[in-house]
């Protein structure tokens, strides 16, 4: 049997039509002994972004969810088949759609001598849950959240009305998916923007996570914002901190730069570069206020 992980990510919709999601636990399966984990997110975190949301009425679902865990690992007539996660997950442990509660597709990571199954666990609660698993170091782990939160002090540092010449949370949809941009803007053509950190520990994650923002991108080429070639993707990236991923870094950069749509890949060096072309050419913004 293969040494490996599969994990899938719960998040949380609050709605359709937006199209925003909130990451509210992470669910491992160790196909060594058959058996499932979770790791709960912090849930205060998600009902604190959508004020009807009650904390209770979450924690409610999260708790069938930990119960149907339980009877699953303590009942060997349950046959788990690696092959057959999703299916598996979606009849016995929560229901689809679930107070808004739905499991992405399980990724599948191949595991080594040094990338144990805790380590890799630990590390994918690091990345996806705030707040969540073992501080490895006091190095600053530049994810996507960090990425936001530089661009934003840039842009604040040269003007300090910079949150009207941007609009947040900007979805694109098609027919097959809903895709949010972290933030919108408008000069003589129009910018979606989304921060990517690649500032991850195995090449495998590289080349997975670039392959997802691949797709999701390559299904935006049939929306009206792109088929006039107006409308362009700046690509805010940070690299690994660890130097013998920088050739696993330079591939996943070439298949995110493979796109088919007007797009430009923005470095963490070249940010405030960035920062001054928006404040200099932005539109104002206020009429998409609210």
């Amino acid at each position: 049997m293969k040494n490996q992980l599969f994990y899938s990510i719960l998040r949380y919709r609050h709605g359709l039509i937006l199209g925003e999601t909130l990451n509210a636990g992470i669910l491992f399966f160790d196909p060594r002994n058959r058996q499932f984990s979770f790791e709960k997110g912090e849930l205060k975190r998600v009902a604190a972004s959508y004020p009807n949301l009650q904390l209770n009425f979450l924690k409610n679902f999260i708790g069938v969810l930990e119960q149907n865990i339980k009877k699953v690992n303590g009942d060997f007539t349950y046959q788990v088949d690696s092959t057959e996660l999703g299916r598996f997950v979606s009849k016995e442990l929560l229901f689809s759609d679930a107070a808004g509660l739905t499991f992405d597709a399980i990724e599948e990571i191949p595991l080594s001598e040094k990338s144990t199954f805790e380590h890799t666990k630990d590390y994918l609660i690091q990345l996806f849950l705030v707040g969540k698993g073992t501080t490895t170091s006091n190095r600053i782990k530049r994810n996507e959240e960090y990425i936001l939160e530089e661009v934003n002090r840039i842009l604040k540092d040269r003007d300090t009305d910079f949150l009207s010449k941007i609009e947040r949370n900007r979805t694109v949809q098609t027919e097959l998916v809903n895709f949010t941009f972290d933030f919108y803007w408008k000069s003589s053509d129009s910018h979606f923007a989304k921060a990517i950190s690649l500032d991850l520990e195995q090449a495998a994650f590289l080349q997975n996570k670039a392959l997802q923002i691949y797709g999701a991108l390559e299904q935006l080429k049939s929306n009206l914002s792109f088929l006039n070639s107006l409308s362009t993707i700046d690509v805010l990236l940070t690299k690994p901190h660890s130097k013998s991923l920088f050739k696993e870094f330079d591939k996943a950069v070439q298949i995110i730069d493979s796109i088919a749509l007007p797009h430009q890949i923005w470095f963490e060096e070249s940010w405030e570069g960035y920062a001054e072309e928006l404040i200099d050419s932005a539109e104002n913004l206020n009429q998409y206020s609210g």
